[in-house]
Order: C-alpha cells, then sequence, then structure tokens
C-alpha cells in the first residue's frame, strides 16, 4: 500500500479525480484509515463493560448442563447454555443492573438480580424441581439414593426407555415416559452412572451418594447410534464386577472428590481425594508414580497419571496389594502385559517392594499402602 505523504495533497487548481488517480487504487483505504485517527476513543469505552460468571446446580448441588441462561430477558435477551459443569459466562455486559434468568426442564425458572462491576461478578443460581401435586397426596421424606431424568439435547424432550446402570452397585432402571428414573436403595458411595439408549450415545456419569441423603442426577444425551463395540462393553463389565468386589486397599474416586482448577494433574489430585486417604494409600508419590495405568480399560505402559489434568477425568480406580484382596477378580493383572514394567522405567522403590511401607514413623505411618494399578476412566 502506499504512504499517503504531506505532498500528496490537492495542489492550487488540481481536481480531486487527478488527486484520487495519483493516490492508486487505495486511497479509500487510505482515507478511512485518516478518519480512524482524527476520531477520538472514549477513554472509558474498556472500563464500560464486565463480564457475568457464574455456576447452575440443582438442590442435591450437582452442576446442571445445557440449562439455558438468559440475560436481561426483557432487554438484550443474551442467551448461553451451562456447560458439563454448569458454568456459564457473559463477557463484554455493560456495567450496572441487570437479570439473569435461569431455566431447565423439569425445574421451576429463577430470575437473579446482579450488578455488573468492572470486573468479573460471580453468581451461582440453585433451581427447585417441579413437584407435581396429588390431590390429598402430601410426601414429606426426604429422598435417598440416586434419581433423575434423561433427556435429548436436541430437543429438550424426555428420553423414555434409557438403561440406566449403576457399575458395581450391580443394579439397573429404565426411565419412564417422563424420562426419570430411581434408585432408592443404592448405598452411600462412589460409583460410574451408564446410560444407553439405541437412539442415543451412550454416556458414563461419576457420582458420589452421601450417607443419609441422595444424589439428583440429570443427563443430556446425544442423538447418535449406540455403540456396539463388543470389547468395550466387555471392559465395563469388568469395570462392574471390580468396582462390586473391590477389597479395603481400593478405592473408586469419582469426578467430584477430585478438587483443584480444571488444569491441576491427577498426581496432585488424588492424594486428596477422601477415597484414597480412607483406603491407606501411601499420600506421596513415592507410593504410586509407579502403578500399572489403564486408560478406558487399556493398558498404557510407560505412561504415568502425571500425564493427565482434572479436567480430562470421568472416575479412577485405584489398587493396592495384596491384589488378591483389592481386586479379587483379578481382571487389571490379567490384562497387563507380562514382563513390562509399570510406570518409570527405574521400576518400583526398594520401600515399597514388598507392598507396604518401610520408612521411619516420623515419615510415614507404616500402615500406608502403595498403588499397584490404577484405571483411569475418560471424560467424554
Amino acid at each position: 500500500m502506499r504512504v499517503f505523504h504531506t505532498h500528496d495533497s490537492l495542489h492550487e487548481g488540481e481536481s480531486m479525480s487527478s488527486v484520487l488517480r495519483r493516490l492508486g487504487p487505495n486511497w479509500p483505504r487510505i482515507a478511512l484509515f485518516l478518519l480512524a485517527a482524527l476520531l477520538p476513543v472514549p477513554a472509558f469505552a474498556q472500563d464500560s463493560v464486565g463480564t457475568v460468571r457464574g455456576i447452575v446446580r440443582n438442590e442435591t448441588g450437582r452442576p446442571i448442563e445445557y440449562a439455558q441462561v438468559t440475560l436481561d430477558p426483557a432487554g438484550a435477551n443474551r442467551q448461553a447454555r451451562s456447560d458439563r459443569d454448569g458454568r456459564f459466562s457473559f463477557v463484554g455486559t455493560p456495567v450496572g443492573p441487570h437479570t439473569v434468568r435461569v431455566a431447565f426442564v423439569g425445574y421451576r425458572p429463577i430470575d437473579r438480580p446482579v450488578t455488573v462491576p468492572r470486573g468479573v461478578v460471580d453468581i451461582e443460581v440453585t433451581l427447585e424441581r417441579l413437584v407435581t401435586q396429588l390431590a390429598g397426596v402430601e410426601v414429606t421424606a426426604r429422598r435417598t439414593g440416586l434419581y433423575g431424568s434423561v433427556i435429548a439435547r436436541d430437543s429438550l424432550l424426555p428420553v423414555p426407555d434409557a438403561r440406566i446402570e449403576v457399575l458395581g452397585a450391580r443394579t439397573s432402571d429404565t426411565t419412564e415416559t417422563d424420562g426419570t428414573f430411581n434408585f432408592p436403595k443404592l448405598k452411600p458411595g462412589s460409583y460410574l452412572v451408564r446410560v444407553r439408549h439405541s437412539q442415543f450415545e451412550s454416556r458414563n456419569v461419576s457420582i458420589v451418594v452421601p450417607a443419609g441423603g441422595g444424589t439428583q442426577l440429570d443427563l443430556v444425551v446425544e442423538r447418535g447410534l449406540l455403540s456396539r463395540d463388543a470389547h468395550m462393553e466387555q471392559l465395563f463389565r469388568e469395570l462392574d464386577s471390580r468396582v462390586h468386589w473391590m477389597g479395603t486397599t481400593a478405592a473408586m474416586i469419582s469426578r467430584e472428590e477430585l478438587h483443584g482448577e480444571p488444569t491441576t494433574g491427577l498426581d496432585t489430585a488424588i492424594p486428596q481425594a477422601q477415597g484414597f486417604m480412607k483406603a491407606g494409600f501411601y499420600p506421596a508419590r513415592d507410593g504410586w508414580e509407579n502403578a500399572c495405568l489403564f486408560v478406558d480399560g487399556i493398558p498404557r505402559p510407560g505412561a504415568t497419571i502425571r500425564d493427565f489434568a482434572i479436567e480430562e477425568i470421568e472416575a479412577v480406580e485405584v489398587y493396592g496389594p495384596p491384589m488378591g484382596r483389592s481386586d479379587p477378580t483379578g481382571t487389571l493383572a490379567s490384562r497387563w502385559p507380562p514382563r513390562t514394567i509399570c510406570g518409570n522405567a527405574s521400576g518400583p522403590r526398594a520401600a515399597f517392594e514388598n507392598g507396604r511401607a518401610d520408612a521411619s514413623p516420623a515419615q510415614l505411618s507404616r500402615n500406608a499402602v502403595r498403588v499397584q494399578f490404577v484405571a483411569i476412566w475418560l471424560r467424554r
């Protein structure tokens, strides 16, 4: 592009058309550039907007996926959908008072006033499920176990006849015409819930059922064909058996138990999980950095849990020796390639060769158990 110099101006007696010919074909760009340079830019422009950020949960505290979030429904009417963690955001929101409306199928919509500063404002919205009132019937009991619904992402309509399996609990249910399911007698603990339907993609979601309470799970499924991979189905059957029969030196850790930022590595998050500590595993890296690692049921020699972050994980199985007690099914040991070193090439540390720590009491408890196998199930 030609540079516009001071001598490229309209000389006395020269016509405008001749000046334009002299400037060449780029004269419109030059004119716009000069015009933009002359226009004043308000100093407060960047300080007049902020960001509304939030999370949507149900009554049991679990995030609601794909909830419709509207900013200023009576005005600008900007809309977004919550992600799988229930999070949403509106960037570039004018500073001042606004209204956030949140709605989801089967729940009572809610409007939340919010004042946006010159920065970020965080809000948390809890939706209450709509209850069908029956004449002459009053329900006062608190729900326990696992319950919820399955909804199609494209239509937001209930999905009947979906099969819900709670892996490890040896129990299943089929959704009703309104898409609901219920496991009222499910014991407290961590589980992996599997959803299947002939017209939708299957999904696996980890959950935690608290003691003396219940967990409400609303699943949004993507339309598509159910995977017919017999090999993967066999891996899920093995998972079901392992979790059902796992011993005291084993743990099933759900996504909800992994605390930290999304990018936090599993090597940092796992030792802080309640199930890991309850099983008595050695909390430092020496106790499990050399564990045999499985990913979605497939052995991965040479890989370590440091290769994965929380945002990638749905659930984690952890097993320590003796394997005959922690995993009586023997499915992990039988699938691991023979004569293959687990984790780092250096192999297990001498302090853990016998399965239990052999260090001074000042360093760790003699009851600490090293980790033998780790099975990671990725988020889908």
